[in-house]
């Protein structure tokens, strides 16, 4: 009996960002935003510094919806360039105010994963294996927007609505950690419950990016194309940590620890090096102090955008399902567990 077979997949829609060149105010707003939600960490950041460029993001990302920073001329016409990928009328912001001043998302945010986390780690449990951690740093730290753009923060409770930063605290056990401005960044920070990691929770991608170098990019903690460029990457599930070169004291020892984890895998993951350095093309980068047999290096040019080279994956929720329908419209469920290499994230933030 012929049948015809059907993925559907269930996922977070994947949101384009989209702020204006050079302007920090937009890029700290949407990496707030992001942070909210279930899946937040694989929305692109779309610069319209190259209008061109930011296009063909639109489609390397597969976005399923256009938002602007601001209200802003520049941004609703570049949006405007993608009418199948409007935001829906209804409500045309991702928060709203509700009854008694009480806050909701209009999109699927992280209050899912944090129930799972919760019901999983901390409901009946004395001693959970795993807590929270939200990361804070002066707001004049010359790191702060590394920081923002690595473990993630909220926006305040005034803006909309939400205490997302009291939900983590309340129900995983949320520690507030400041970083300090002349102090080194812990070596274990980057494997925490962040809200980085949070917004990426049990979501599996369902294929290589290709150009799959964990690692780290070496760049300008106060360049704009730099910060950008980093969670573009990530945002293609690479697992990459920035690295700038003028504050190895904070970030030296975070960046080693994570390069000797690196170097600690399998040789069958390693592939042909031990950890990729990612950069600006044009960026002079030296990295003897890694004193790594093998290292490869990828320069970001315009190439690498072109979706031959790097192709940033779907992120789905495990148990995605396949509908099979007969010729007599018999229908059949069952689950199916996307392809990944990834560990579950919270096992390995217990770790």
């Amino acid at each position: 009996m012929a049948t015809n077979s059907i993925r559907i997949r269930y996922r977070p829609l994947r949101l384009g960002w989209c702020v204006r060149e050079g302007n920090w105010e937009d890029l700290r707003k949407v990496l707030r935003y992001t942070h909210t939600l279930w899946g937040g960490v694989f929305n692109p950041i779309l610069s319209l510094g190259d209008p061109g460029r930011a296009a063909q993001l639109v489609r390397l990302y597969e976005v399923d919806a256009l938002l602007p920073a601001e209200d802003d001329a520049q941004l609703a016409a570049f949006a405007g360039r993608f009418p199948y990928l409007r935001w829906p009328d209804v409500h045309k912001n991702l928060f709203i105010e509700g009854m008694g001043g009480r806050g909701h998302a209009t999109c699927l945010d992280i209050y899912h994963p944090v129930r799972r986390i919760y019901e999983e780690h901390f409901d009946g449990k004395q001693e959970p294996r795993v807590t929270a951690t939200l990361f804070e740093w002066d707001a004049a730290d010359a790191l702060g927007d590394v920081f923002l753009a690595q473990f993630g923060a909220y926006p305040a409770r005034e803006e909309i609505h939400l205490d997302y930063g009291g939900m983590l605290e309340r129900n995983l056990k949320g520690a507030r950690t400041a970083l300090p401005a002349n102090g080194p960044v812990p070596p274990e920070a980057y494997k925490q419950l962040t809200p980085s990691l949070l917004s990426g929770f049990d979501l599996w991608r369902d294929r290589s990016p290709n150009w799959d170098h964990p690692g780290l990019y070496v760049g300008d903690a106060g360049d704009f194309v730099d910060i950008v460029n980093f969670w573009n990457l990530r945002a293609a599930s690479l697992k990459v940590l920035f690295f700038d070169p003028k504050h190895e004291a904070r970030l030296g020892e975070m960046a080693h620890a994570y390069v000797k984890a690196l170097r600690n895998r399998p040789w069958d993951v390693k592939f042909e090096a031990e950890f990729g350095v990612w950069f600006k093309e044009g960026r002079e980068v030296d990295l003897k102090g890694f004193k790594a047999e093998s290292v490869m290096p990828v320069a970001i040019h315009e190439g690498l955008w072109n979706g031959r080279n790097l192709k940033p994956p779907l992120t789905l929720p495990p148990g995605t399902p396949y509908l099979v329908v007969d010729e007599n419209f018999h229908e059949k469920r069952w689950p199916h567990q996307p392809q990944s290499d990834s560990p579950n994230p919270v096992a390995s933030s217990s770790q």
